[in-house]
């Protein structure tokens, strides 16, 4: 219920007119003059005493063209004058914007950001990540709104420390990582243009994925010139693992030079044959045409359009009509006066006009709950929203987190235009078919990493694919069967030089045996010489040679012999009787080494 002072003053002027008129009529004209004027406060006490609300809508637009191609004053007018006029508003309160020009290096655009303190209610902004924090905690102390559609950091996500500050689209890093968590790409690379607006993007872009314990392998800044491109591109194919490549910059497709080389040089690279795919981020912040859109740029350049075959582009979802036939709509029933073709405007004009919609739809709730219209009491009021903007669907949940659908769009090396592939439900965090297949270079996309990485409380040290892992199995069963086989060649060594050497040989040589018969010693002349020939035969070499005939000696058997029996050149052991000889499994593994040879 915000109003100008110029209605209050109207009523002085016109209170003013009416007694010149009544002149000097009388005591009576006076007193009805004043009855009714008390008449007209007492009725719209709010509308003569209140000042209206006055949307400061922040950016980069003196100092970047392509921002300025957003047209943020035509856009900011379009939807106040809408609004205005539209009846499921309140019509008791307006609104007023103004363009506030924000410095394309940080820390100027935050001492200017500081100096526009008085000049609105409210602020659409900023633009630049890299004071986001600063121009929330400022707006809470200033009890003043700030809705952003561009703030990534994660920390403003702390309703607690940050309850004036809310966000206009739902959050980009929410909108990656759903589509990442689909696909299995965990590891990013992230590389911006050498704008400062984009540097501290891409910085404050890497701590959010972070936060989400994903790996961001490089983080690099890149001119428009050959060497400085080439550069990154070839430090992030030295990093390790990367699947996807987020590009922090102006689009290629919306005139973007920067993005344009970056991709013809990674074509030139080999970089976009399928190792990578390439995610442009400024489009998440806005809705990209592409229903019955060609583009030029991809018509005219034949490098930029092989080299986009590697690229997803993930956008606002359009619902009934494309930006450009929004635009182009409102231009034939006058209510954009400049004469623009519709392909020079950037599509965060739409973005623009939906923030300031999004800022009424909270007043209006805010006002019809409770009539009250302070900074908290807005952001607390755009939970459970949803209206139709310039050309989609807004809509917050309870927490106020925004839940439009974005949508992945894809193209091949033969075609200039973009189709849809899959939709994603910011509902549910998931991704829904669109009919369309993905044509990713190669025929199949990068590879997966592990489910780990996405699984929450669970902390994932490393992905490894399969094949690397199956590599890693083969290759210790190799060095475990190599080591025991060389073991087993030693052990066998080791135990057959055991039998023929040492005191505890197996192995026996004729000149290990001794032979005895004691029945020998009642005859010990002759059976001493006989000892003696045997004895001295065998410790020359020779076989013995026994001539004696069978009266002289008695012969040998196995229950005479205490040691061995001599027949010719085999010896025959001593059989033992059965009985316990305690442990006999080592003689029996040395007994069949023997028999083994």
């Amino acid at each position: 219920m915000f109003l100008g002072l110029w209605r209050f003053s109207r009523l002085v002027l016109w209170f003013a007119a009416f007694r010149k008129l009544l002149g000097h009529h009388g005591l009576a004209s006076s007193k009805f003059l004043w009855c009714l004027c008390l008449l007209v406060v007492m009725y719209l006490p709010q509308q003569v005493w209140t000042l209206p609300y006055k949307i400061g809508v922040v950016g980069p637009w003196a100092c970047d063209s392509l921002f300025s191609k957003a047209l943020p004053e035509v856009a900011a007018r379009l939807a106040i004058e809408r609004i205005n006029r539209d009846p499921s508003f309140d019509l008791s309160y307006s609104f007023e914007y103004v363009i506030l020009n924000e410095d394309c290096q940080t820390s100027r655009a935050l001492s200017s950001f500081i100096s526009h303190h008085q000049m609105a209610s409210g602020f659409i902004g900023p633009t630049n990540p890299g004071y986001c924090e600063a121009a929330s905690l400022l707006g809470n102390s200033w009890d003043k709104g700030i809705f952003s559609w561009a703030c990534v950091n994660y920390e403003l996500d702390n309703k607690n420390s940050y309850p004036t500050f809310s966000r206009t689209l739902p959050s980009p890093i929410r909108v990656l990582v759903t589509v990442m968590k689909y696909f299995q790409w965990a590891h990013a690379g992230i590389i911006s243009s050498d704008e400062d607006i984009w540097v501290h993007t891409a910085n404050r872009v890497a701590s959010a994925l972070r936060s989400h314990g994903l790996p961001v392998g490089v983080v690099l800044t890149t001119g428009q010139d050959s060497q400085s491109i080439r550069k990154a591109l070839q430090r992030i194919h030295q990093a390790d693992r990367i699947r996807i490549i987020i590009m922090c910059m102006h689009s290629a497709l919306i005139g973007g030079e920067t993005q344009t080389h970056l991709l013809e040089w990674a074509h030139d690279l080999k970089m976009t044959d399928g190792t990578y795919v390439f995610v442009p981020y400024d489009a998440l912040l806005y809705s990209l045409p592409y229903k019955h859109t060609p583009y030029q740029v991809l018509r005219n350049n034949p490098k930029l359009r092989e080299a986009y075959d590697a690229v997803l582009t993930i956008t606002v979802e359009s619902q009934e009509k494309t930006f450009y036939q929004a635009f182009t709509e409102a231009a034939a029933r006058g209510e954009i006066p400049e004469k623009l073709e519709f392909d020079q405007v950037s599509p965060l004009f739409g973005t623009i006009y939906n923030s300031i919609y999004f800022i009424a739809q909270a007043m209006n709730n805010a006002m019809k709950e409770n009539g009250q219209a302070g900074a908290a009491s807005l952001v607390q009021h755009s939970r459970n929203m949803q209206f139709y903007g310039f050309n989609q669907l807004i809509r917050t949940d309870s927490n106020g987190n925004g839940i439009s659908e974005y949508v992945i769009l894809d193209t091949n090396w033969k075609e200039w235009e973009l189709h849809s592939t899959y939709i994603v439900d910011m509902e549910m965090e998931l991704l829904r078919f669109g009919g369309i297949p993905i044509h990713f270079p190669g025929g199949r996309p990068p590879r997966a990493d592990a489910k780990c990485w996405f699984a929450e409380g669970k902390i994932c040290h490393g992905g490894i694919d399969a094949a690397f892992a199956m590599m890693v199995c083969l290759t210790l069963l190799i060095a475990l069967l190599s080591i025991n086989g060389f073991a087993y060649f030693i052990r066998r060594r080791i135990n057959k030089i055991q039998l023929i050497k040492g005191p505890n040989r197996i192995l026996l040589t004729l000149e290990d045996v001794t032979f005895i018969n004691p029945h020998f010693g009642s005859k010990r002349g002759s059976r001493a010489s006989v000892s003696f020939q045997i004895t001295s035969e065998v410790q020359s070499g020779r076989s013995p040679r026994l001539s004696f005939s069978s009266g002289s000696l008695t012969p040998a058997t196995y229950e005479n012999s205490n040691v061995a029996i001599y027949e010719g050149d085999w010896v025959w052991l001593k059989k033992f009787p059965p009985g316990d000889f305690g442990d006999v499994k080592s003689i029996k593994s040395r007994a069949s080494d023997v028999f083994e040879m």
